[in-house]
């Protein structure tokens, strides 16, 4: 074996070359691959230069010289550094390397004595080859202790290295190449001396016997070292004098070696064992120690284990990382849309507690160990224990938040008062909002938002918003402050962009809105067309705790119509009932999400009228999608949305800080009173003129539920007008057929009308008011059929009230006998009837007969 290496100053270049390792005295000269240290090492371990020379042992000076893989060790200032080359017995090339003492050390903090390649990287070695040889086979534990046998051993014996007890294992299982060097042959183990002392190397050196034997050795032996037990073989044989007197004792050794690796009784090993479970104990809670997570012992009683395991997670995660959502614990994750809310499943609420607790078990001496997890069973009884504790949340916010005291969230955490988990990004920390703004500030607020943020088109030649009317400027602006006091009010009403054509900037309005309030582009979807699904959509952007859901350019059948029964529910319910997805349990959830809906001279349903209130676009201009030409461009507002938050919330801390002084009210907007009175008072104060003017206008124009019931009950009033307002509706069926044009019903055709299902219809609108005029029932007609009447606003102040004083209460009618016979023993007695009289609708009301 043939290796050059060059040295620095004051070493030689040469070549080590050799068989005969049963070198006598030596000098540092006569290690000519090695720096004058590291050879005065290799002769304190009783190593001869030629067995150095034969192993091809060389210092490495610089990271050239180290093995491929091993250049990091330089990187680390490990060098110089000696290197070990290793051979497998099917040619693999592998080597460790024994960095400067002290330099490179563990994970754990212990210096690392000698390093080799990793799996992936290089090939770990397993059974070296040293030298070959026809006789026994000695297995060496140790780079120095292997060369150091290799110095005095005879010349025939084969000797394997192996670079720690376990080193003959791969993934557990002997190496293969232990069968191709052991088997017919005696094998002699040489472990560290420890193995009296340390249990692993005891087990180890025992187990490697145990494979030789099954591998096809004819035996094997483990020699004693005669050393302490922090002395090698090398370290042993070098407190010896002379050459001659070393091979001598290691040839005693070897023939006196034994069938165990240490003369030890069974108790002995047994309290070894026990010492070293201890210290296993300790040292795995050393290494996994992490100062954010606690340390609870999971195999106790399961009633105070959960209890402990649900404190630590509300004490670690809960408020920041955990909460309560309905009755549902969820987690707080990064999706690709920014911070979400989502259930935690079994598997989820695993994750988290053990992000939170380090769970251990006593070993039978008492020793705390780490538990490999949770039993799942005792998950169900953690979730239970931490929902009572779990802050509870409503929704995330990327923006700050306005209290319903009008004191302003802007820093990034949860917010306890509305439950508001805040997440500012770094444009916005540190964003100032003046506690008492000046009247200067207030009118400097509005002038930007009104002027610049919501510049109307062609002002100063430029481009910009086709409001249909400074109502509808005023309704942005109302978009914006609601984005931003939602969690100050129970209910607010769903925000319709509706335009004339589509480029009139119905999408870019919601993006600009949100770019203000949110950062970010907003998360455009359509609305489903069955109400099944869109009861599943709000659930579920509720439940991720959405503060802003668009519905785009929203569809029903073909037109453009905005109509659900879920998405009217919800709009005024603080809070929402609905199935998790992908589960089988209901959750209640409040509702504090703002909804936008855009849509194209959008049909608004009548009860969905009353829950909206729209931003029309609208322009005479034939080139809307094609304008490039604006102002204060989406960019800018990116640019400015430090200013202009601050301006929008300026405006709210001026209304609050002034008292909340009441804006001017045309009208009561029932179910959403809160946020009228904020945000109009708001508006009024910032200077923003008609706020709501047109909602009352839209909604006689765009529920055409009220249109065509109020229709077709005028139709019917004028048709019945010669009958004393009487009818039944078998008689408005015939009327129809001379009057073609006569409007139906909301929502129905003549033609799957008859008697029965007309009146069904009336039964349903009976009582309610549609523009002035309503049906009423009104006793029976001719055959039994049901009678109505169609009243109006006006008829009804013009009837007097009625002076009669009421009817005194009827007689009870006497009671009626029944004679009853016993089948059984023929005797008749008298009984009262006891049977009530009968109150309520009768048959033909419940369509059990002709309403006509």
């Amino acid at each position: 074996m043939t290796k050059k290496i060059t040295l620095d100053a004051g070493n030689v270049e040469g070549t080590a070359e050799g068989n005969s390792t049963h070198d006598g005295t030596a000098s540092v000269s006569d290690f000519s691959t090695l720096i004058s240290e590291h050879a005065l090492e290799l002769m304190a371990s009783a190593i001869s230069p030629s067995a150095a020379a034969t192993a091809g042992v060389y210092s490495a000076l610089r990271v050239s010289d180290l093995p491929a893989g091993a250049e990091w060790i330089a990187d680390r200032g490990g060098l110089p550094a000696i290197v070990f080359p290793m051979q497998e017995i099917d040619g693999t090339k592998t080597w460790q390397v024994k960095p400067r003492p002290g330099v490179i050390k563990a994970k754990d903090g212990r210096p690392l004595k000698y390093i080799g390649p990793k799996k992936g990287v290089g090939s770990p070695p397993q059974l070296p080859i040293v030298r070959y040889g026809s006789g026994d086979v000695w297995i060496v534990e140790g780079c120095k202790q292997c060369l150091a046998a290799l110095t005095y051993a005879p010349d025939d014996v084969m000797i394997l290295r192996i670079t720690g007890i376990e080193g003959w294992r791969v993934n557990g299982a002997p190496t293969p190449h232990l069968r191709r060097v052991v088997a017919g042959r005696r094998v002699v183990i040489f472990p560290d001396a420890d193995a009296a002392s340390n249990i692993r190397v005891y087990d180890g050196a025992a187990a490697l016997g145990e494979a030789a034997l099954a591998a096809g050795a004819t035996s094997t032996s483990f020699v004693h070292i005669p050393g302490t037990s922090n002395q090698g073989l090398d370290d042993v044989l070098a407190s010896i004098p002379s050459p001659e007197e070393r091979r001598t004792e290691l040839a005693k050794w070897v023939q006196e070696a034994s069938a165990v690796p240490a003369a030890l009784s069974k108790e002995a090993l047994a309290k070894m064992r026990k010492r070293q479970r201890t210290k296993d104990a300790v040292r795995m809670l050393a290494s996994s120690a992490d100062s954010e997570r606690l340390d609870v012992v999971v195999d106790g009683d399961w009633h105070n284990v959960s209890q402990g395991l649900a404190r630590a997670l509300v004490e670690k995660q809960g408020g920041r990382e955990v909460f309560l959502r309905g009755d549902l614990p969820v987690e707080a994750y990064k999706s690709d849309e920014g911070l979400m809310l989502r259930a935690l499943d079994r598997d989820g609420l695993h994750r988290r507690v053990l992000s939170a607790v380090r769970p251990l078990v006593l070993d039978r001496e008492g020793n705390p160990k780490i538990a490999s997890g949770i039993h799942r069973d005792l998950l169900g009884l953690v979730r239970g224990h931490a929902t009572a504790d779990l802050p509870r949340i409503d929704r995330i916010s990327t923006a700050p938040v306005v209290r319903a005291d009008g004191t302003v969230v802007t820093e990034t955490g949860f917010d306890p008062k509305t439950r508001t988990l805040v997440s500012l990004s770094a444009d916005i920390h540190g964003l100032r909002v003046p506690d008492h703004p000046t009247d200067d500030e207030v009118i400097a607020a509005a002038s930007l938002i009104r002027d610049q943020l919501f510049e109307l088109d062609g002002t100063d030649g430029f481009d910009g918003w086709v409001f249909a009317s400074e109502s509808d400027r005023t309704h942005a602006v109302a978009l914006l402050l609601t984005a931003l006091i939602r969690s100050s009010v129970p209910t607010v009403p769903l925000a319709l962009l509706d335009g004339v054509q589509r480029g009139v900037g119905k999408g870019y309005l919601v993006q600009v809105v949100h770019e203000v309030v949110y950062g970010g582009p907003a998360a455009m979807t359509a609305m489903p067309a069955k109400d099944e699904e869109v009861e599943k959509r709000i659930t579920s952007d509720l439940m991720a705790g959405n503060s802003l859901v668009v519905l785009d350019e929203v569809m029903n059948k073909g037109e453009s119509r905005l109509g659900s029964a879920a998405l009217t529910a919800a709009l005024t319910a603080p809070m929402w009932s609905g199935r998790v997805l992908g589960r089988s349990e209901m959750v209640r959830l409040t509702q504090r999400a703002v909804w936008v809906a855009t849509g194209n001279n959008c049909t608004v349903p009548g009860d969905m009228a009353r829950r909206v209130f729209t931003v029309r676009l609208s322009s005479d201009r034939p080139d809307l999608d094609e304008r490039d030409n604006f102002r204060y461009s989406l960019q800018w507002v990116r640019n400015q949305r430090r200013q202009l938050l601050s301006a929008a919330l300026t405006m709210i801390r001026a209304w609050y800080d002034r008292g909340q002084p009441e804006a001017p009210q045309s009208f009561g907007f029932v179910g959403f009173e809160d946020w009228q009175r904020i945000v109009g008072g708001v508006l009024h104060l910032g200077g923003f003129p008609d706020f709501l003017g047109t909602v009352l206008k839209v909604r006689r124009e765009a529920d055409s539920e009220v249109v065509d019931n109020a229709e077709h009950l005028a139709w019917v009033a004028k048709t019945t007008a010669g009958q004393r307002g009487r009818f039944t509706a078998k008689e408005i069926l015939l009327a129809r057929t001379a009057d073609p044009d006569g409007p139906a019903p909301y929502g129905k055709s003549w033609d799957d009308l008859d008697a029965r299902s007309l009146g069904r219809v009336w039964h349903q609108l009976k009582g309610r008011w549609f523009d002035g005029i309503r049906i009423v029932a009104d006793g029976k007609a001719h055959g039994n059929a049901r009678a109505w009447r169609v009243e109006t606003l006006a008829s009804i102040s013009q009837t007097p009230l009625s002076t009669t004083a009421p009817a005194p209460p009827a007689a009870p009618a006497a009671p009626e006998i029944m004679r009853v016979k016993n089948p059984h023993t023929g005797v008749v007695t008298d009984h009262l009837r006891v049977m009530p009289e009968i109150d309520g609708p009768s048959i033909t009301q419940l369509g059990g007969d002709d309403d006509g």
